[in-house]
């Protein structure tokens, strides 16, 4: 993975708690059930060098508790495909949602979507305003959801490239039935996610985790 890709991750991992929580309201979730009181890293592996495009065969997940709010947040970065040069933008998404307690008692009515793009610093910013997603499954109609929040993080004069963060909150039936299905994409701005086998791995785990909740 190069060393930008290695930032940008990173930057999802350590900021998404932060951020997301910032960005947007999380009032519509629920309490309770059993999840990891700790974080917990699947780490990706390493980048073969000189590799235009590489498809990651694992995901990112964590699942942090708050003792101070007694709340937990479960993240997952599904395996994408990563552009490893640095003269082109990228985006990655990672989804997460936010509960009381150590674990999920109660479904959620919904969860977040985050996408971070990435620009070299002369092409100005990858997607310039918070839009819209657009969430295709296989041969249904594609279906489109507003941001919720859109953010710029500060870039320095000696800066490489510009990094934005854009949320969408995504109904909890879309996001399972996303991980149900054999393909899928996610759309927003320019760029297109498509999510196979591998991709797919890390939303299962996730709608297992939601599911669970019900039993």
């Amino acid at each position: 993975m190069s060393m930008r890709l290695e930032r940008a991750a990173s930057a999802v991992v350590v900021l998404l708690p932060s951020i997301a929580a910032s960005l947007s309201s999380q009032a519509d979730t629920q309490a309770a059930s059993v999840l990891p009181p700790a974080a917990t890293v699947v780490p990706m592996p390493p980048h073969a060098v000189g590799a235009a495009d590489w498809e990651a065969k694992d995901y990112q997940m964590s699942a942090i508790y708050d003792r101070v709010t007694n709340r937990t947040r479960l993240t997952i970065i599904p395996a994408q495909k990563y552009q490893a040069a640095m003269d082109r933008a990228s985006v990655s998404v990672a989804v997460s949602v936010t509960y009381p307690g150590r674990g999920l008692a109660t479904v959620p009515d919904s969860v977040e979507l985050l996408f971070t793009a990435w620009a070299p610093a002369r092409m100005g910013w990858a997607l310039g305003h918070a839009g819209t997603l657009k969430l295709m499954l296989e041969d249904s109609l594609p279906v489109q959801i507003p941001s919720t929040s859109y953010q710029r993080l500060p870039v320095s004069f000696t800066a490489s490239g510009r990094t934005e963060m854009v949320v969408f909150r995504v109904a909890t039936p879309q996001v399972t039935a996303l991980a149900a299905s054999s393909k899928g994409k996610l759309k927003v701005g320019r760029f297109t996610i498509k999510l196979d086998a591998h991709g797919l791995e890390g939303l299962q785990t996730f709608a297992r985790r939601l599911t669970s909740a019900q039993q």
